[in-house]
């Protein structure tokens, strides 16, 4: 099964791909080295969309890049981070825009979604819903195998912070 996760937003998505392989996956209490070697990282990256381009373009490349996303990896099931509504209404309105394409480009190609909120993720796969970021990422390596030089996070890299967060929910749905 190929599960494409998507840490949704206007400015940047997230998104990460990951594959189970054919050994069957069990909830192990936090015993992620059991799962190690049974998920494989096919791919990650962000959509960085500039701000003067105007909403309907910015969402319009988040379409058009997210369904080459689709047509590379063919996943079976996408996860996507679920709005959190403490937010401000307008970083709300923005990520539930970008949701909704999400969704929408989801539906065209018949993948399934299923949404789950961060701080889900972060108890399923930190341990605990107020992991920081650095936790959760060094957590994601270690169930998918990889180093720093394999799967790097840097905020500074054009958002692959964000690729983390769509990877850490793609792993939720399998532990979950």
């Amino acid at each position: 099964m190929i599960i494409l996760g998507i840490d949704p937003g206007t400015a940047r998505m997230g998104w990460g791909v990951i594959k189970i392989k054919n050994q069957p996956i069990r909830q192990t209490q936090g015993k992620q080295s059991e799962i190690k070697n049974k998920i494989e990282l096919l791919g990650y990256g962000c959509v960085v969309t500039v701000k003067e381009d105007g909403v309907g373009k910015r969402l319009g490349i988040l379409r058009k890049e997210l369904k080459k996303v689709i047509n590379t990896h063919k996943p079976d099931i996408m996860v996507i981070e679920r709005l959190f509504f403490g937010m401000n209404a307008k970083t709300a309105i923005s990520v539930g825009q970008a949701t909704g394409v999400i969704h929408l480009t989801a539906s065209e190609g018949n993948i399934p979604t299923i949404e789950y909120t961060g701080l889900q993720v972060k108890l399923v796969v930190a341990g605990h819903g107020r992991a920081d970021k650095k936790l959760v990422q060094a957590k994601i390596r270690r169930i998918l195998g990889v180093n720093r030089r394999t799967a790097s996070f840097s905020a500074r890299d054009h958002g692959w912070d964000d690729a983390a967060d769509a990877l850490a929910i793609a792993i939720c749905h399998v532990l979950k």
